[in-house]
C-alpha cells in the first residue's frame, strides 16, 4: 500500500515534471494535464477496491464531506459555470480541467492517504525528494548559466527547474519547503539529512528566485505555522519552552528580514524586489 501511496505522490510531484513537448506553445500545460486526467480517471474508481482489499470492509468516504472539500468542488462547479459566460471558450475549457484535476486529485489523496500508517511520513518523503530532484536542476541551471552569486530578477528568468516559468518553479519549492522542515523533525537517520538537504536546496534557491508571490506566500505561510503552533501547541505535543523557542526565532527572524529590506542598498537585489511588492508602480 506504501508503494501505491509513493507511485501516485511520485507521479504528481516528480514523474509530470519531466513530461513536455517542446512543439506546441506552452511545453508543459497541457502536456501534463493530459496524462495527470487520464491517470485520475483511472486511480478514482481504483480506490474503493484497494481499500476494500486493504481493510476488509467498503471505503468510508465521509471524509469527502469535510467544508474543505465541498468548497473546492462548489470552486470546480463555478468553474464550469463560467464557461457560459467566456469570451474565449478554449481559454475556459483549459481552466476547467487544470480545475477538476486539481479537485479530483483532492479527493484521491483524501480516500488514499487514510489507508496509509504514517502517511504523513511517506508524503514527506515524497516532497523531499521532489525538492531535491527539482531544486537540483534550478541550482545546475544558475551554475552552469550564470555562476554562483545573488543576481538580478531578469538573470533569474532563466531558472527553472523542471517547470517552464520561474514563479511556477519558485511556487513549488514554497510548498514543498514545510514538507521538508517536517521531515527534519518527524524523520530518523538517512531521511532526515536528506529533509536537512532538501530544505537548504528549496529555501536558497527560493530566496534567489526573487519571486514576490512566492515571498508572500512564505512570510504568510510561516506567521500561519507559528500561530498555529502557538494556538495549538500542546495537542501538537509542543512543550511551553519549545513553543517559546518558536515565537523568539520568528520575532527574531521577522525583525532581520525588515532591518536587511530596509538598510539595504538600492543595488541590492533581493532587497529591492521585497520592497517593490509594496510599491504600487512596481513591475
Amino acid at each position: 500500500m506504501k508503494m501505491l501511496v509513493y507511485a501516485f505522490f511520485g507521479f504528481l510531484l516528480v514523474g509530470l515534471g519531466l513530461v513536455r513537448d517542446v512543439s506546441v506553445y506552452d511545453e508543459t500545460l497541457i502536456p501534463r494535464l493530459l496524462p495527470l486526467l487520464a491517470m485520475l480517471f483511472v486511480a478514482l474508481p481504483l480506490v474503493p477496491v484497494i481499500a476494500r482489499k486493504v481493510t476488509g470492509r467498503p471505503l468510508d468516504a465521509a471524509i469527502l464531506r469535510d467544508p474543505l472539500v465541498r468548497c473546492f468542488a462548489a470552486y470546480a462547479a463555478i468553474t464550469a459555470l463560467s464557461l457560459l459566460f467566456a469570451t474565449n471558450v478554449s481559454a475556459g475549457f483549459t481552466d476547467v480541467f487544470k480545475t477538476l484535476a486539481t479537485f479530483l486529485v483532492l479527493c484521491v489523496s483524501c480516500l488514499l492517504l487514510p489507508l496509509v500508517p504514517r502517511w504523513q511520513e511517506s508524503l514527506a518523503k515524497i516532497a523531499i525528494v521532489a525538492a531535491l530532484a527539482n531544486g537540483g536542476v534550478g541550482w545546475w541551471e544558475l551554475l552552469s548559466q550564470h555562476g554562483l552569486g545573488i543576481h538580478s530578477r531578469h538573470t533569474m528568468e532563466t531558472v527553472m527547474g523542471l517547470m517552464t516559468n520561474v514563479n511556477f518553479f519558485a511556487h513549488f519549492l514554497n510548498l514543498a519547503l514545510p514538507f521538508c522542515l517536517f521531515g527534519i523533525v518527524a524523520l530518523r537517520g538517512i531521511w532526515r539529512l536528506a529533509a536537512i538537504a532538501a530544505a537548504i536546496v528549496a529555501g536558497g534557491m527560493l530566496l534567489l528566485l526573487q519571486s514576490r508571490s512566492a515571498y508572500v506566500g512564505l512570510a504568510g505561510g510561516a506567521t500561519a505555522a507559528v500561530l498555529a503552533a502557538l494556538a495549538v501547541g500542546e495537542k501538537l505535543g509542543l512543550s511551553r519552552r519549545t513553543r517559546g523557542i518558536i515565537a523568539g526565532l520568528f520575532v527574531a527572524g521577522a525583525v532581520g528580514a525588515v532591518g536587511f529590506v530596509t538598510t539595504a542598498g538600492d543595488d541590492n537585489p533581493l532587497a529591492g524586489r521585497v520592497r517593490s511588492i509594496f510599491e504600487t508602480n512596481a513591475t
